[in-house]
């Protein structure tokens, strides 16, 4: 099979989505199969033969579920950059472009699947004894081994296994790659993995610490947070390590902890430039027009989008220890969804918006946790000796 070939396919799929199933603006889906939405006259770019034929890629006469698997593999296969990638139209490839080709060939539109999400492991950090020492002597309190799970705990996978400390973890988009930070080379760098931990390449190499990589929604841009010009600073760069630039340029402050907004035009972060502790700010995803949305005592920290663009949940001290809240994204409707005595800290949202995973150390050590996001049904999902953390879905 040629590549042009199948490109070609794929340009009927794309072309018969955009028409009929993509776009906000768009029709639902035609029902039934390829035979119902080919076109009737001449006019039309799409041969009969085209259209007949990406209804049928088994050659058995009829279109079938399997016809719209091997087309949902090919799309999703495709390179984000790729113009006929895109059936949704926001500049990305994922899974709901193909979601909706397979709709269009099949009329999956009939069966109960609902809006598509990607199913996603958890990533987090495990600080296991050896780490646990390297911690205490030489580093921070965060550094470990990099896991991924279910999300309801089970099929725990060990990732990395550097003689170093490897920590933070943050998925691509697409579900494909994870950055995080190593110690592998004596101080704080970002790398890339495939999501089973092979393919490593080192993205950052720079004698200050860089931390806290966050991908934008589109795959296009890391940003992270870097001590390189004396201070920590929130810098943005290419998913190879390129077009390094600086978006806080706030010479006393310290910045930190980058969180993308769902539609990739602001950045949520905390930092000290109004207060002696920290508290969430936002800025355009240029660096321009920063705005504070908290103001607490000691300080607010790790901002987290929900998928709708519509909350951000952080962890605050305000109540005498680390509690999780949630705001809307302009600030208002602060409410605590933890209220626990022990710290609850590290909120993440789950891509369909209705659960939160979050650090605590309730049952003594530092456990990964799941709750509604409204605060209720609180459980443990590692419940390990080791301290795990840093939860990244």
């Amino acid at each position: 099979m040629s590549y042009r070939w199948v490109i070609g396919m794929v340009t009927v799929a794309i072309v018969i989505v955009s028409t009929g199933c993509g776009g906000k603006s768009s029709p639902p889906p035609f029902p039934a199969s390829v035979r119902q939405i080919r076109p009737e006259d001449n006019s039309s770019p799409l041969h009969f033969a085209q259209v007949q034929f990406l209804g049928d890629m088994d050659g058995n006469g009829e279109p079938s579920v399997g016809d719209a698997i091997k087309i949902l593999r090919i799309v999703v296969d495709l390179d984000a950059d790729h113009p006929y990638a895109d059936a949704n139209q926001n500049s990305s490839t994922d899974v709901g472009d193909a979601i909706k080709v397979l709709r269009c060939v099949v009329g999956l539109e009939q069966w109960p699947i609902g809006e598509y999400v990607r199913p996603r492991r958890i990533a987090f950090t495990r600080q296991c004894l050896t780490q646990l020492a390297q911690a205490l002597t030489m580093y921070g309190d965060d550094y470990g081994q990099i896991w991924t799970m279910n999300t309801d705990g089970g099929d725990q996978l060990n990732l990395t296994t550097s003689a170093d400390a490897d920590c933070t973890p943050t998925w691509s988009p697409d579900g494909t790659q994870i950055a995080f930070v190593s110690l592998r080379d004596g101080n704080e760098e970002i790398y890339l993995m495939k999501a089973d931990g092979t393919e490593l390449t080192k993205l950052t190499n720079d004698p200050a610490a860089d931390c806290n990589p966050a991908w934008s929604p589109d795959g296009t841009k890391i940003a992270f947070d870097t001590n390189r010009g004396g201070n920590a600073e929130i810098y943005v760069m290419n998913p190879d390590g390129t077009g390094l630039t600086n978006l806080t340029n706030s010479p006393i402050s310290v910045d930190r902890d980058p969180a993308w907004s769902p539609d990739g035009t602001q950045i949520a972060f905390h930092s000290s430039r109004q207060s002696f502790g920290q508290d969430i700010w936002l800025m355009n995803a240029d660096g321009s027009q920063p705005q504070i949305l908290t103001s607490s005592v000691p300080g607010s920290w790790d901002p987290a989008w929900s998928p709708d663009g519509t909350q951000i949940a952080f962890d605050t001290y305000r109540d005498g220890n680390a509690e999780i809240y949630t705001m809307n994204a302009d600030g208002t409707g602060e409410i605590n969804l933890t209220n626990n005595p022990a710290d609850d800290w590290n909120p993440v949202w789950s891509p369909d918006g209705t659960q939160i995973a979050f650090n605590s150390d309730r049952d003594g050590n530092a456990e990964i946790y799941i709750m509604n996001a409204d605060g209720t049904n609180p459980t443990n999902l590692t419940n390990n000796p080791a301290n795990d953390w840093q939860p990244a879905w």
